[in-house]
């Protein structure tokens, strides 16, 4: 056989190979080993997470001799198959060259077939967003009434994509991003077994670029692997393309410090060097808010502005014709117009807060040396005087003494 790309040759084959995805290896063992196997499974989260490893494993667990198991044995013929892509029992599929109706009918005539010298069919369809409509409605009606011997994995980027009578007749599994922690573990057990010296920094500037994806870390490892010797940060550096540590850290410097004209010349020479601008803007970001949580940031409020302009910038630069104006634009903002107009306001609501503090004092103290005062009682509207009766004197007498007090008034 051979040469394979070193993301192939590690791909993990058993349940135990699984790195970062916990909670969804128990989940799916504990599934195999009580026999509670769901017709359709689907599998989400960003590339290079495993995805299509799990689903490979999954249907090994399905159809292994000794299965249905948690722990494949990996030597029977199916797993063989399975691990070679030569299986018949299951089939991947790319959503994305396979996506119209006319596919799904063909899919669907074929599920009725039985499986061959094992217990199911798997049907592995990556990238399944990308199916059209009319494939999905097509596909419904399989869900909706499966085969016995039929297991449907579908793994895809984008969720959200898929109708909501897709999703509600299958079992989700949302796979994260590797930690830049494990993504270093993980390249490093591999460097020392493919006999690749690498240094402690070279392995963490190649985690920090591959975001979480471990298929990605892996590739940037076996090229520079290929590119020098001994992997160091700067073999990575000049490898990916990407700044040196030493310009990030200076230029969050120069943000926190107003020196627009020193971070202006760098993002100069990163332009002329051919630097990736926009993951140097990425690692900027990253390291403003280290900074920021260590508590050690020069001016936490530049940093966040800086953050919040940067952060903006680095999704115009995806569009930009030339990303360095883009950039350099976000480095005026910062270190003129928005920090300025920001020092000014908080200056400005500081006073502000402290005068209204001040008159609360004054007007407390005034009140507390104040005698106690009976509120004022609403005034009520004076009675109406009624008229003496000219009766005989006895009548008259009764009538005045009855009513004294209002002839009083």
């Amino acid at each position: 056989m051979g040469y394979q790309s070193l993301y192939r040759q590690w791909r993990p084959e058993t349940f135990a190979d699984v790195v970062g995805q916990d909670s969804i290896v128990k989940t799916l063992e504990n599934s195999l080993k009580s026999n509670r196997i769901s017709h359709a499974y689907l599998f989400t989260g960003p590339r290079g997470t495993g995805k299509t490893s799990v689903a490979r494993i999954l249907a090994k667990g399905l159809n292994c001799k000794s299965g249905p198991t948690a722990s494949p044995c990996g030597t029977c013929d199916e797993c063989l198959g399975i691990k070679n892509g030569t299986s018949l029992n299951v089939i991947e599929i790319d959503g994305a060259s396979n996506r119209g109706i006319d596919d799904v009918r063909e899919l669907r005539s074929q599920v009725q077939f039985t499986p061959i010298n094992a217990r199911y069919k798997v049907y592995i369809i990556d990238e399944v967003h990308m199916l059209t409509n009319e494939a999905f409605n097509a596909l419904l009606k399989t869900l909706e009434e499966p085969p016995a011997h039929i297991v449907f994995i579908f793994a895809t980027t984008d969720p959200h994509r898929l109708p909501a009578t897709i999703l509600s007749r299958v079992q989700r599994y949302d796979f994260v991003k590797f930690s830049e922690q494990a993504t270093v573990e993980r390249m490093r057990v591999v460097a020392e077994n493919e006999k690749i010296e690498i240094e402690a920094e070279a392995l963490r500037l190649i985690a920090q670029h591959a975001a979480g994806g471990m298929r990605d870390a892996l590739s940037i490892l076996e090229k520079c692997a290929a590119f020098a010797e001994k992997v160091t940060e700067q073999a990575v550096v000049e490898v990916l393309g990407v700044a040196p540590q030493e310009q990030v850290d200076l230029f969050a410097k120069h943000l926190e410090t107003d020196s627009k004209s020193e971070a202006l010349q760098i993002i100069d020479d990163l332009y002329n060097q051919g630097r990736d601008l926009a993951h140097f803007a990425a690692a900027v970001v990253a390291r403003l808010r280290q900074d920021i949580l260590a508590g050690v940031s020069q001016d936490e409020l530049r940093a966040i502005l800086a953050i919040e302009q940067l952060t903006e910038t680095i999704r115009e630069m995806r569009f930009a014709s030339d990303p360095r104006i883009v950039l350099e634009l976000a480095v005026l903002k910062i270190t003129t117009t928005t920090l300025g107009v920001a020092n000014a306001d908080v200056s400005e609501l500081e006073d502000k807060v402290r005068g209204l503090e001040e008159k609360i004092s004054k007007l407390q103290a005034q009140l507390a040396k104040q005698p106690n005062r009976e509120p004022e009682r609403p005034s009520t509207p004076e009675p109406r005087k009624q008229r003496i009766p000219s009766a005989n004197d006895e009548e008259r007498s009764s009538f005045l003494l009855e009513n004294w007090t209002d002839y009083l008034k």
